[in-house]
């Protein structure tokens, strides 16, 4: 449970957007709410992926073709754009869909993360948060997930012949 804390944490910078956003639409403790409610998630969603063994090859080929796909890009869309849905909801509730969008958003790469075994790994872990935060703040963060996905199956090519 340690590990997936700290694989939640990691993932606060990413969110730092919606916080200063979100502090400003309703103040301190909507603001400690919604960290709670996107902690949870982030937290529960990283357990379940430390949980998971798949085989490297499949695992990344299916986590380069999700980052490729639509459900990504829907998620990503939400994820960038969070003021719509902090207008609608605030505290815990905007928190825990904020953060479902964000693992949905970042799903292909938690899934390559774990084929590869590298969910403990700092250094791993701080290049995720790197591309995410490049994928969610940049002008052409798009464009950035959309090489990650291409990577990706390149790793998967490699992990299945």
């Amino acid at each position: 449970m340690a590990g997936a804390a700290i694989v939640g944490a990691a993932m606060l910078p990413a969110a730092w957007p919606a916080f200063r956003l979100h502090r400003f639409l309703g103040g301190r403790l909507q603001v400690a709410l919604f960290a709670g409610g996107y902690l949870a998630v982030w937290i529960a969603v990283s357990a379940v992926a430390m949980s998971l063994m798949p085989p490297a090859g499949p695992a990344l080929l299916v986590a380069g073709l999700y980052q490729l796909g639509p459900l990504q890009a829907v998620s990503l869309r939400r994820c960038r754009s969070p003021l719509g849905l902090l207008v609608r909801r605030s505290g815990l509730r905007a928190g825990v869909e904020y953060a479902v969008a964000c693992a949905g958003c970042c799903a292909g790469l938690m899934l390559a993360l774990v084929a590869l075994d590298a969910m403990m790994s700092l250094a791993w872990m701080a290049g995720l948060v790197t591309l995410v935060l490049a994928e969610k703040l940049l002008a052409h963060g798009v464009l950035v997930g959309r090489i990650a996905g291409v990577a990706i199956l390149g790793l998967a090519l490699v992990a299945l012949l």
